[in-house]
């Protein structure tokens, strides 16, 4: 039961990539076409059980209507109205006397499975309800599955038609559903197709195989004709032209929870003989039981392998020089062997190099490295007749090392402001190098003093000195070291500077002013001789903005600042910056720039009102720290006068003083609390 269960969830999960080929997702029955040259098959498949049991009670009716090209209609009803039958009556699963599924039961081993679904329900009383309700969900999944597998039961089942009338360049919309007597309810099936668009199955073209003792394991890409193939046959043959079926029962592939993603097909199979060639090729069934064209051919053989593997019976180092490697194969058939090959590396666990590019012969008992590294791992490989191979286990040859690693180059390093030395230097190019050790000195007549209390792997290295010393210098050096412990000379003192850490003169202020647009700001540079770069910095209340940055040998003693406002407080600050990054920083008095004037008001609207007997004014203005507006009004060709002062929110204003047949005039200005004004704004005109 429970694998059952497994094959009718698989099963459902793969009805919209390899049967649905219609939009409608949400109908209940789901079809595929496959467009022949004088028809066109249909098959299909219920998407659940409650409309699996609708087709077997009233069977299934296929219609179909012709169309314009990309048009499918929404209106079953009123759209099929005249449309074409394809089956002459409901097609229905054969009934259960019909001598026919006698035949089909020896010729189809999953017709039993289908014929107890349809007609042999368990009507035990005592069965728990959902245990019964996954048994009938487990039996219509294997009708589908079974159906899926051949066509002769998926038209014994009333789930296959043929339409044979068809014509040239028409395009076709077929509709699948079942005529319910009881009012049943469940959603048809709609699917569109062109007569022209003959259907072409994919072929496999990237089948792989791997061999063993007597078997091969293929594998192939499913998921890129999935849509195609329901189940597929392996075909073998030993002269690459005459095939024949290899699995009796096709491969379907599923998938599980487990790996919903599984893309790759697998299938193995056993040779009758090893070291004899084998080709093979996989095609795929389609759902109306089309076989796809045959995929590529591979070749395979199989092989029996070893049944033991080569035993290095010493390794031996000859006068410092070369190393003599003496092995033997126990309980083998010489004469089934190819040869040796002997592998090298300096690690056990490393990367082994090829010593013998040509195989040695079978009946080799030594082999002589006349180009030994310092320590050596050797592993026999021997190889038979088939190309098989089998490894011996590591074992250890050294020569005695007695010439020291190169002295160390490219020695450099760098000091911070805090007494951190950065060291790096080149690597060494020696296998057996160990690592490297460092030394310092104040000065050229002292002895180094060596620093490290272990052996540096790295090329780099991080050392602290105080800064507190009358010194302006310090020297390091570096000497390599291998497995041996033989020691490099130590390589030329390489001489760092030590950081400054006493700051630069400031410069000095000489004056701030402003004119009726800029800010105008004068100094005098810095007398100290290591300053490296002079930057200026404007200060508006807590925000600073650099402004610009001068390098030595910039004599620039003055900057116009044109990018201030008015009523603003503005500071200006002079970083000062030596070649070790020592800072000095001057600041000037905070400076307003005022000069009493702001931006006019430029939106200011007038609209005469007539039914409501007033003039309407706004006006908008973005500025802060507004005191008051101050509107001026004429009437006709008076003067303008003061009219009205408005508190710092109002943005409108009604004019009821008015008298008919008259032009009034209108302007504004902004007051501000420090007693500055905007521009008066222009004039406003309106007929009243």
């Amino acid at each position: 039961m429970r694998q059952y269960f497994i094959l009718f969830f698989s099963l459902l999960s793969l009805i919209p990539a390899t049967v649905l080929s219609q939009k409608k997702e949400e109908a209940d029955i789901v079809a595929k076409i496959f467009v022949d040259k004088n028809k066109i098959l249909l098959r299909w498949v219920p998407a659940n059980k409650e409309t699996f049991e609708l087709g077997k009670k009233y069977g299934y009716t296929v219609d179909r209507i012709q169309l314009g090209e990309l048009f499918t209609p929404k209106d079953t009803g009123s759209a099929f109205g005249i449309a074409t039958k394809i089956t002459t009556a409901p097609l229905l699963p054969m009934a259960e006397n019909d001598k026919t599924w006698l035949s089909l039961m020896k010729k189809e081993p999953n017709t039993v499975l289908v014929y107890q679904a349809l007609y042999k329900k368990n009507k035990g009383t005592d069965q728990d309800p959902k245990e019964r309700t996954k048994a009938e969900e487990a039996a219509f999944g294997m009708v589908l599955l079974s159906c899926d597998l051949s066509l002769d039961l998926a038209k014994a089942t009333g789930l296959y038609a043929e339409d044979t009338d068809i014509s040239k360049n028409s395009f076709y919309c077929y509709r699948i559903w079942i005529k319910t007597k009881n009012g049943e309810k469940y959603k048809p099936c709609l699917i569109s197709v062109s007569s022209d668009e003959l259907t072409k199955l994919k072929t496999i073209s990237d089948l792989k195989g791997k061999t063993g003792n007597k078997a091969v394991k293929l594998t192939w890409n499913v998921s890129e004709n999935q849509s195609d193939y329901a189940a597929y046959y392996f075909e073998r043959c030993t002269d690459s032209i005459h095939f024949e079926r290899s699995n009796k029962v096709p491969y379907i592939h599923l998938t599980s929870q487990y790996n919903p993603d599984l893309k790759e097909g697998v299938y193995s199979d056993s040779l009758p003989l090893n070291n004899v060639y084998y080709f093979y090729r996989v095609r795929g069934i389609s759902h109306f039981g089309i076989h796809g064209p045959p995929s590529n051919i591979i070749k395979c053989i199989g092989k029996s392998g070893f049944n033991t593997y080569p035993y290095i019976d010493s390794v031996t180092t000859i006068k410092n020089k070369t190393i003599d490697i003496h092995f033997h194969l126990p309980n083998y058939d010489l004469k089934k062997l190819a040869g040796f090959q002997v592998i090298r590396s300096g690690k056990i666990d490393g990367t082994y190099e090829n010593l013998t590019p040509n195989l040695l012969p079978a009946n080799t008992k030594v082999f002589t490295d006349k180009k030994p590294l310092m320590a050596n791992y050797y592993k026999i490989i021997a190889v038979n007749n088939e190309r098989d191979s089998s490894a011996s286990h590591p074992a250890l040859g050294q020569l005695a090392d007695e010439e020291p690693p190169a002295v160390p180059t490219g020695l450099s390093g760098k000091i911070d402001s805090t007494g951190k030395v950065m060291l790096t230097w080149n690597k060494n190019t020696e296998k057996d190098l160990k690592g490297y050790r460092l030394y310092k000195m104040n000065t050229l007549k002292e002895e180094p003093v060596e620093i490290t209390t272990k052996f540096i792997t790295q090329t780099s290295y991080v050392d602290s000195i105080t800064l507190s010393t009358l010194t302006e210098d310090i020297y390091y050096t570096i000497n390599a070291v291998d497995n041996t412990f033989n020691n490099s000379q130590r390589a030329t003192p390489v001489k760092l500077k030590k950081p400054d850490r006493i700051p630069p003169v400031a410069a000095l202020i000489k004056g701030l002013s402003h004119t009726d647009t800029t800010i105008v700001f004068r100094w005098q540079n810095s007398t100290s001789r290591d300053v490296v770069k002079t930057e200026l910095y404007r200060i508006q209340g807590k925000q600073k903005i650099k402004l610009r940055e001068f390098c030595f040998p910039d004599t620039i003693s003055y900057y116009c600042d044109f990018m201030i406002q008015n009523g603003q407080s503005y500071a200006y600050e002079l970083v000062v910056i030596d070649d070790d990054n020592n800072k000095t920083s001057t600041i000037t008095n905070p400076l307003l720039f005022e000069t009493g004037v702001r931006p006019k008001i430029k939106t200011m609207k007038a609209v005469a009102n007539l039914e409501a007997k007033v003039i309407e004014l706004s006006w908008e203005y973005p500025e802060k720290e507004l005191y008051s507006f101050i509107l001026y009004k004429s009437k006709g060709d008076l003067p303008f006068v003061i009219y009205k002062t408005l508190k710092p929110g109002q943005f409108t204003f009604i004019d009821k003083d008015l008298s008919v047949s008259n032009i009034y005039r209108y302007k504004i200005k902004a007051v501000f609390n420090s007693g500055a004004e905007s521009i008066i704004s222009d004039v406003v005109e309106v007929k009243y």
